[in-house]
């Protein structure tokens, strides 16, 4: 099993670099740098200087930043064994840990290999150390793991984990979309969707990365909304296991857990008629749709949104005036 190659990023990160010749590194007396100078690289264009240095692998931590959040065993354990018969080919790439991680070096490329080199015991690896990222700006810093984990691409609950992460740290879905290079904050909201389904669902799925997918997400989630979460659980696993097709797994909502012939609708599914996407800061948003009934000259209206505490205290209230003067309304023209 080949190790990783890190790839020369179309465009240079800017203002990305390590310290100049001669600089006070304020390295660790733990740590030594490596006596030659390492072999062009193209992760040099990262890290902006030739400083590559062998760090024990117990002062290496993955970065809460990293963009990739699944690794399987079945993977590390290869690389330990690639680690293990071939050496390190490629280098980490690592910042210095501040805060509670003061003294570490986190890694934003090459953790399965870290996780491989805990595996075998390897008790060094050699890392580019960048010195002058901010420790502190998460959106450069999933940026530039996003670049370096380009040996394949990350699954959607690679993407929907990080981006609950940088919403929780106070960013927008716009600049998570920009970053994770997603095509509007809807794919957002999709994504985060999948990656706050309950544990066990997450659990399962990332063991299929490729088929555990933002749109099997929502589908799961309707499955959660409309019957319950082990009617779901149950119809995700037969998803991922038996490959279901979304339209298998949307007859089988339809049916619902009391139709052994789960692929049998009952009666014809609701036809949108419009509606938008609701966008909201530090949460997942939702969408508000309005739907042609199965009687003829009716609609159905569905709102479903996840906001913060506050703001659905001014949405109830102002729905629940707004309800309330639709029902007097009613009563007054029956």
């Amino acid at each position: 099993m080949k190790q990783r190659v890190i790839k020369r990023p179309d465009m240079p990160l800017v203002a990305i670099g390590a310290p100049a010749s001669g600089a006070d590194t304020g390295e660790i007396p733990a740590v030594s740098a490596s006596t030659q100078p390492p072999a062009p690289s193209p992760l040099l264009h990262l890290a902006g200087a030739e400083e590559v240095i062998d760090i024990p692998v117990n002062r290496l931590r993955v970065s809460p930043c990293n963009a990739r959040k699944i690794r399987l065993p079945k993977r590390v354990s290869k690389i330990a064994e690639s680690l293990k018969n071939n050496g390190q080919k490629d280098s980490l790439y690592v910042y210095p840990g501040v805060g509670d991680d003061k003294g570490y070096f986190m890694v934003l490329g090459g953790e399965t290999r870290r996780l491989g080199a805990l595996q075998i015991a390897l008790p060094t690896l050699k890392a580019f150390v960048d010195r002058k990222v901010d420790p502190t700006d998460a959106l450069s810093l999933t940026r530039i793991s996003n670049i370096l984990n380009d040996s394949a691409d990350e699954c959607d609950l690679d993407r929907g984990m990080v981006a609950v992460d940088l919403i929780e740290k106070g960013h927008t879905q716009g600049e998570v979309a920009e970053v994770l290079e997603l095509e509007s904050h809807t794919h957002v909201q999709r994504l985060m969707k999948l990656a706050s389904l309950p544990k066990r669902f997450v659990d399962f799925g990332q063991d299929y990365p490729e088929r555990f997918s933002a749109s099997l997400g929502a589908y799961i989630s309707q499955a959660i909304d409309r019957h319950s979460e082990d009617f779901a659980y149950d119809l995700l696993k037969a998803a991922l296991i038996d490959e279901l097709s979304h339209r298998k797994i949307a007859k089988a909502i339809e049916a619902g857990p009391g139709n052994k012939q789960a692929g049998r609708e009952r009666g014809k599914r609701l036809r949108r008629d419009g509606g938008f996407d609701i966008p909201t800061p530090s949460a997942p948003g939702g969408r508000y749709d309005v739907y042609k009934s199965k009687t003829p000259g009716l609609k159905v209206l569905r709102l479903q949104v996840e906001i913060p505490d506050e703001l659905a205290k001014d949405l109830n209230e102002k729905l629940t005036e707004v309800l309330t003067q639709f029902i007097q309304t009613s009563k007054e023209q029956q």
